[in-house]
């Protein structure tokens, strides 16, 4: 591994790692009486999403990613469909300079965090 591959890799596992903290640090933040915003409304539909996840892992087809996550989260209120959500997803699809390597991305960690 080149010093450059070995950066990426790190990198990408600081990205994991970021994303992971946040969405624990969310979670610890909300009150014990409380339900979490993504356990209200993501998680029960959260298995109709592993599909979508598992297309894009092997055919690596970004688009078909992009247009099967937008249909999902918009067929029930997921709340998923802004700036945080859904918008992020497609604005990758359509601006990613390395598409190859936003699919890699996409696959380790937007939806670790959802699909548990």
């Amino acid at each position: 591994m080149t010093d450059r591959e070995d950066f990426e890799v790190r990198e990408r596992d600081f990205r994991l790692r970021w994303h992971q903290a946040h969405v624990a640090r969310f979670n610890t933040e909300v009150r014990g009486d409380e339900e979490s915003w993504r356990d209200r409304r993501i998680a029960p539909h959260a298995t109709e999403a592993q599909p979508f996840l598992e297309s894009l892992r092997r055919s690596r087809d970004l688009s078909a990613f992009q247009a099967g996550t937008d249909r999902w989260v918009r067929s029930f209120d997921s709340g998923f469909a802004g700036a945080a959500g859904q918008m992020t997803v497609n604005q990758i699809n359509k601006m990613s300079p390395d598409p190859d390597e936003a699919v890699t991305v996409l696959g380790q960690v937007p939806f670790r965090g959802v699909l548990r």
